[in-house]
């Protein structure tokens, strides 16, 4: 169990939760959904031909699947090399029908909207020579692509670097939660109403990335310093089955956070607070 935070410091935690999207990652993202199997990281591609689409990811629902080329020897989807442009394919699996779309950027499928309308995607830049990614919007029906905001609309300051390690989805599949570690970049968030922006303020070690994929937002949710300097490979995250704690682990230093999911109110939304560094329990 988490010891309590004073109020004060829950205050300060929930308000630096307000950051958002951002990241290139040298390693392979590991994801899970509770309720259905993610078959982009689970099972192998599927190709029918050499050099033909193969499945990236599918709709937890099991409906949709985005396709896209297959990859060179040695990139993934979160480092797949420089290109100009991104062949998808989305097909639906109820209706037998494929659209496939050519977009100027560098994509790599990431998650589909409950209602297969939108595709969440990993936008590395430069596309001819990636250095760091956002992660953007494509409305399937127009082939039109804009930057996932945050919960409150803040505008993307800059692209950022770091380091992705696991994955796992809410049981209600409306949100997924990533682990990135050795992140040391301001998330570039503006504040509502803010005229400027302090590059030195918003700086972490290791962050839960969330995305909701139900109404279109992301944000990073900071972890207390010193989580996710040791190897990348001992640290993991889960998630309990009623959706509302995160619980990130760092075997290499022996400790674990619990983020809990608060609820949403009419004064704001993508709320999370933290607990302090404790020992790992069990």
């Amino acid at each position: 169990m988490s010891e309590p935070m004073s109020e004060a410091a829950s205050e300060s935690r929930t308000t630096s939760r307000r950051r958002f999207l951002v990241a290139t990652v040298a390693l392979p993202v590991i994801g899970v959904a509770p309720f259905v199997v993610d078959r982009l990281r689970t099972s192998p591609p599927v190709t029918t031909s050499p050099g033909a689409l193969e499945v990236r990811i599918t709709s937890n629902d099991g409906r949709y699947q985005a396709l896209a080329h297959p990859l060179p020897d040695g990139a993934s989807i979160y480092a797949p090399g420089g290109r100009t442009e991104s062949t998808i394919a989305v097909r639906d699996q109820l209706t037998g029908t494929t659209r496939t779309m050519t977009l100027d950027r560098n994509l790599e499928p990431e998650a589909f909207s409950p209602n297969g309308r939108t595709l969440f995607a990993i936008d590395h830049r430069p596309a001819r020579d990636p250095v760091a990614y956002r992660v953007s919007t494509i409305d399937l029906e127009s082939a039109t692509i804009t930057a996932t905001l945050g919960p409150l609309k803040g505008e993307l300051v800059e692209e950022m670097r770091g380091s992705g390690r696991q994955q796992v989805w809410s049981p209600r599949g409306d949100q997924l939660y990533t682990l990135y570690i050795r992140q040391y970049h301001d998330h570039g968030y503006v504040e509502p109403g803010a005229t400027a922006h302090d590059h030195s303020a918003n700086q972490t070690a290791a962050f839960v990335h969330v995305l909701d994929v139900a109404t279109d937002w992301a944000l990073c949710v900071d972890l207390p310093e010193g989580f996710g300097l040791g190897p990348p490979d001992t640290t993991a995250i889960m998630i309990d089955e009623t959706g509302t704690t995160i619980t990130a682990v760092d075997h290499a230093l022996g400790s674990m956070v619990e983020v809990t999911r608060l609820g949403d109110t009419a004064a704001g939304i993508g709320q999370f607070a933290v607990s302090n560094l404790m020992p790992i329990s069990g």
